[in-house]
């Protein structure tokens, strides 16, 4: 019984670090051309001009977050005349009800993109 009592414990223990061991942000790896995909921030049209990592990922040619810096124009101006800087942090895949990413650190500046 108590050998029992052992090998239901260690089982346990077992599958409750296979479950807890491996977060899904830490297999989340994006790249560089996907970071720069994004194509809207805060409800602003914006065309991306570079994007840098900044946090590597656990897959070798990917990262977790990226500094970015966009290009964005008001209205009736016929180029990009606002810079957007802003941090992208890649989220878990394949949930459709969830956003891929997330944005923070956001700011607008006026009058010239880098």
């Amino acid at each position: 019984m108590r050998q029992l009592r052992v090998i239901a414990l260690a089982s346990w223990l077992a599958l409750t670090a296979l479950g807890c061991g491996g977060d899904n942000e830490g297999t989340v790896a994006w790249t560089e051309q996907q970071a720069e995909s994004v194509q809207v921030i805060r409800g602003q049209p914006v065309r991306v001009r570079d994007c840098r990592g900044i946090e590597q990922a656990r897959a070798p040619e990917g990262f977790r977050s990226f500094e970015c810096v966009a290009g964005t124009r008001i209205g009736g101006q016929p180029i990009d005349t606002v810079a957007v800087t802003y941090v992208l942090r890649a989220l878990a895949p394949y949930e459709e009800a969830r956003p891929r990413y997330a944005l923070r650190d956001v700011h607008f500046g006026g009058l010239g993109v880098p």
